[in-house]
């Protein structure tokens, strides 16, 4: 899980580590789950595409429940 909740601003290189933690996790089978509600930083996922690559959740709670979820 990764809380991104703190951050208000996200540049390219800051997606590129998102991206590149995410493809990382995905090569060892893990599942990547992201906390966000900041409307700017969704903004970014969308026109990005990654709303449909990313699990974006509003809490760490939906969070840990989606992580679960995908080892069951």
């Amino acid at each position: 899980m990764i809380d991104i909740e703190a951050v208000d601003s996200l540049d390219d290189s800051g997606l590129g580590l998102l991206i590149g933690a995410y493809k990382r996790a995905q090569k060892n089978a893990v599942s990547v789950q992201f906390v966000c509600t900041h409307p700017q930083i969704l903004e970014i996922f969308l026109v990005c595409g990654l709303t449909r690559t990313f699990g974006i959740h509003p809490s760490i709670q939906d969070a840990v429940a989606a992580i679960r979820q995908a080892h069951h």
